[in-house]
């Protein structure tokens, strides 16, 4: 990260802020503790769906035929259709008590035909029926403690991953502030070194036009290359 760091840094400006930014949209650890919080808000969701009601409701329609043969009397014509539906609500309590309403209703004709005569009946009966259902489990499902245990567990692990979520992006921004300041700190001993092997140059240029004007001895030169030779040397290891 570090080194990839530095190289955005080297290609181009990079405020502070711009350095967090980017460590927050694109460190790997800080979008893992992320997708963590999203899995287990997921799951923190799904235990809390224990006291959501249900409700359900069912629509259905049936035809059959059916024809037989009775010896004296000829074919025997059956024909059923219905319509059929049904409701229900059901929901549980922390003392694990489960209620539920269901209401049925159905319809069916059925037609009996005697073929080749004039013998037909047809029957239409209509039944409703409304159960009212109620479940209490006894030893330890009569217990608020027992039944939501699950939902303790996934609202604790929702708080942890938060938590964790927290600490990772901490841990990645003090690096990154860590490393951006160690690097603009480096940035400026290299602007340091640059200017001195600069000056270290231009001291050189001017003892050397004191010596042809005699002004001073010739050893000044190889004192000044030698002072430019040790700033070289500083800038080089500050780059590095």
């Amino acid at each position: 990260m570090i080194v990839l760091f530095s190289i955005a840094i080297l290609a181009e400006p990079l405020s502070y802020e711009q350095a967090l930014d980017m460590a927050q949209k694109h460190n790997p650890d800080i979008q893992t503790a992320a997708l963590d919080i999203t899995q287990s808000e997921g799951g923190l969701l799904v235990a809390q769906s224990i006291l959501d009601p249900q409700f359900n409701i069912n629509v259905g329609q049936n035809l059959s035929t059916n024809q037989q043969f009775f010896a004296g009397f000829g074919l025997f014509n059956t024909e059923v259709s219905g319509f059929s539906w049904s409701t229900g609500l059901s929901t549980m309590f922390p003392t694990g008590t489960r209620v539920g309403v269901d209401w049925n209703s159905s319809r069916s004709a059925t037609k009996y035909q005697l073929q080749d005569a004039p013998i037909e009946q047809e029957v239409n009966p209509y039944d409703t029926a409304l159960t009212l259902t109620l479940d209490q489990p006894l030893l330890e499902g009569i217990f608020p403690s027992y039944n939501m245990r699950n939902l303790r567990e996934a609202q604790s692990n929702f708080s942890l991953q938060r938590l964790s979520y927290n600490e990772t992006e901490q841990r990645i921004l003090k690096e990154v502030a860590q490393s951006y300041w160690e690097l603009y700190h480096t940035s400026r001993l290299v602007e340091i070194a640059e200017q001195s092997l600069q000056i270290a140059r231009d001291e050189t240029q001017n003892v050397i036009a004191q010596i042809e004007e005699g002004n001073l001895p010739p050893i000044e030169k190889i004192r000044m290359e030698s002072a430019e030779l040790s700033a070289e040397s500083s800038l080089i290891d500050t780059q590095n």
